[in-house]
């Protein structure tokens, strides 16, 4: 008998954030743009009043700026004294399938405000709210409307020195406030954030601007409105994305939803002398695994699967090559969806060996019992696995594969030892 030597070998992991392939080149450079939509008509000469490009906060609720572009004579007050802007009322609509404002913590109708620096000592005169339709500046917790105020009347002490009229620079956009929207998690693509302006039935949205309120000089100004409206998405996990810039700029979960399994694969050089046949009895190989995950699929192979042939016949094989017609001499057979974990972990519950995974009888603790654990933290677990399974021939090869299907999953292969017994040689036919 000639003994056959082959080289170990060793499968390296792919680093791309797990066990599972989520490389993904890009080649899509297009962007997907906002636009500043005049809801409200501007007239030459009348402020400007803007709902900016949002921002988005760690729990991915938009911030959406207001901004005012005074007229050149209706900026920071000339001096003490002197007559201002000292109040603003404004209202609009927005999409309420997809969003609804994040309120503040102890209130149903109250907004959670955000206010620039500059607007920070005169916080008292600030709210926003949620109002009805026809009544939309005033609060109502049933509302769909949404209404920004400032009174300036509201202050006191005066908190600056030309209170309660608004520092406001002519011809520059100057930070009002800023509120939040959040999504409702309705499964449906839109086009916008919904905003809408309507002064007739049946919102009657306002947009007031006062000059010197209640005073002979009290004007009461009006102003265009430009929001910005962009694409927007539903996620997979039933979230939003926000397509604000380019698609290659992938999110973390951009890359889950588009991440394939992880295929490998090990093909051995045939074994035997050439001179009699053999018969595998199985492999031994050393793996370390962190368990497999449950799949709702029919597929048949898991993450250590084998195939054995005969003779060539990986290449050349009929059907009779496995088939029972063959006197269980198959030339090619397969061992599928091998479990690389043996059982570790004793389950006093159910008084049996289970495997040590915490989807099964593991048990870490409890926020209720400490004790209530069975699991000692360690290293992943490495195992010699036994694959029994018999094919007869000449030469025989044998090929390893997998599939890692989930970004939780993890393989590790050390080593694989063929066990086989010399059989009868060949056969002698006719005379």
């Amino acid at each position: 008998m000639t003994n056959v030597l082959d080289k170990s070998f060793f499968i390296t992991r792919l680093r791309k954030g797990g066990a599972i392939d989520r490389s993904v080149k890009d080649e899509d450079y297009r962007t997907v743009l906002g636009y500043d939509y005049e809801l409200r008509t501007w007239v030459d000469g009348a402020m400007r009043l803007y709902i900016t490009k949002p921002e988005f906060d760690p729990d991915g609720n938009l911030i959406l700026g207001v901004y005012l572009n005074p007229m050149d004579l209706q900026g920071h007050p000339a001096g003490i004294g002197v007559p201002g802007i000292d109040e603003i009322v404004f209202s609009f609509g927005y999409d309420t399938t997809h969003f609804e404002p994040v309120l503040q913590p102890t209130s149903d109708v109250n907004l959670e405000i955000l206010l620039p620096s500059e607007r920070i000592p005169g916080k008292t005169g600030w709210s926003a709210f949620k109002s009805l339709d026809g009544a939309t500046t005033v609060p109502n917790a049933a509302g769909t409307n949404i209404c920004i105020k400032y009174d300036g009347s509201l202050l006191a002490p005066q908190p600056w020195l030309t209170a309660p009229n608004l520092n406001l620079i002519p011809r520059n956009r100057n930070p009002l406030c800023f509120i939040k929207l959040t999504p409702t998690f309705v499964q449906q693509d839109t086009n916008s954030y919904g905003l809408f302006h309507s002064q007739g039935l049946p919102q009657q949205h306002v947009l007031d601007i006062v000059y010197a309120k209640g005073t002979p000089s009290e004007i009461i100004y009006d102003a265009g409105l430009f929001a910005w409206q962009e694409a927007v998405r539903t996620d997979l996990a039933g979230g939003y994305t926000w397509s604000k810039t380019q698609p290659g700029e992938r999110t973390r979960d951009d890359y889950t939803f588009m991440s394939q399994s992880i295929n490998w694969v090990y093909k051995a050089p045939e074994v035997g002398s050439g001179e009699t046949q053999i018969r595998t009895r199985g492999i031994y190989s050393q793996i370390g695994s962190q368990g497999v995950v449950p799949q709702t699929d029919a597929w048949p192979w898991g993450q250590y699967n084998a195939g054995f042939a005969a003779d060539r016949k990986e290449y050349s094989g009929q059907i009779i090559d496995n088939s029972a017609q063959a006197n269980n001499t198959f030339a090619l057979t397969t061992v599928a969806n091998k479990d690389p974990l043996r059982n570790r972990l004793y389950d006093s519950t159910s008084g049996i060996m289970d495997e040590r995974v915490f989807s099964g009888s593991a048990r870490f603790g409890s926020d209720v019992n400490d004790f209530d654990g069975n699991f000692l933290i360690d290293e992943s677990q490495y195992d010699t696995i036994s694959m029994s399974q018999s094919t007869r021939g000449e030469m025989v090869t044998v090929t390893m594969f997998g599939f890692i299907r989930d970004k939780a999953e993890a393989l590790v292969i050390g080593g694989l030892k063929l066990v086989y017994k010399v059989v009868a040689g060949r056969r002698r036919r006719g005379r």
